[in-house]
């Protein structure tokens, strides 16, 4: 499987729409979990996926019908995220339990991985499961797309009427729990979501996303790309100097990990100093 992920609010989905406009495959779309008013455009989330996902982080009482009818209030969204089990973020469920649960379902794991090889596959949730995917020999890629954690915080806030301070640690939590469990010989191509809306960056951002998927540069390709740039996608983000010190000092790890990246795809045996500046801070 070709994983797409990164922390939640943090434009992997914009990423997904690039990546199938030039040509990426995610599988039936029957299968892919539909839009709604925070994603107009679609989150390109494959419903077996996010089913399995949730029950390797939250239990095997993790419904997906909640998913898929979850309510657009404030106040059913926190009536369904208790239904759902999804309070047991708030307990940032560790590594150790999700390899656990993930024996229960090795067997699916296993089938899936046949079914969508060769598939781009997305889900935020990988952040916390790549460990046990890999276990079972899914994961052939990863691109990760990643923010500024003060946006994510202010989306989270906006969306799910959470404090900042927890946005902050939830970003960090799965940063910190993807470059954890990301193997160092993977293929890793790394996507800064905020250049996208930087004047004097945002031309090498979407030129970088072509030449990844290989295709030429400028032409229908640019034009199409730059149309599904949705500016609303955009929100406040505070300046590195405002946000706690290990999230910034993380965030710039990220910052200088896209940097080397360029047009392709890393890895992180190469570049061990980044991983250990994410993992102590």
């Amino acid at each position: 499987m070709r994983i797409v992920t990164g922390m939640h609010r943090s434009g992997t989905s914009f990423v997904c729409q690039c990546l199938s406009s030039l040509g990426a495959e995610f599988g039936d779309p029957a299968l892919l979990f539909p839009a709604d008013k925070w994603n107009q455009a679609g989150y390109f989330e494959n419903v077996e996926l996010i089913d399995i996902d949730n029950k390797l982080i939250l239990g095997k009482s993790a419904k997906i019908d909640n998913w898929l009818n979850a309510p657009e209030d404030l106040f059913g969204r926190a009536i369904n995220s208790f239904k759902s089990m999804k309070w047991k973020y708030f307990l940032f469920p560790g590594k150790r339990a999700i390899m656990q649960r993930s024996r229960q379902f090795e067997a699916e794991m296993k089938r899936l991985a046949q079914v969508y090889a060769g598939t781009y596959v997305k889900d935020p949730r990988f952040c916390l499961t790549l460990g046990a995917w890999d276990a079972v020999g899914a994961v052939e890629s990863v691109v990760f797309s990643f923010r500024n954690p003060g946006a994510v915080a202010g989306s989270i806030r906006r969306r799910e009427g959470l404090p900042r301070w927890f946005g902050h640690k939830y970003w960090l939590y799965h940063i910190q729990g993807f470059f954890a469990d990301l193997p160092g010989d993977t293929p890793l191509y790394v996507v800064d979501f905020d250049a996208f809306f930087l004047a004097e960056q945002q031309d090498a951002a979407f030129a970088r996303l072509r030449r990844f998927m290989g295709a030429p540069d400028g032409g229908a390709a640019e034009a199409d790309l730059k149309s599904r740039l949705d500016l609303r996608l955009r929100t406040q983000a505070d300046p590195v100097d405002d946000l706690p010190t290990r999230e910034a000092r993380v965030y710039a790890a990220l910052v200088d990990l896209c940097e080397r990246c360029g047009d392709a795809p890393v890895r992180m045996a190469d570049h061990q100093d980044i991983r250990e500046r994410i993992m102590r801070s």
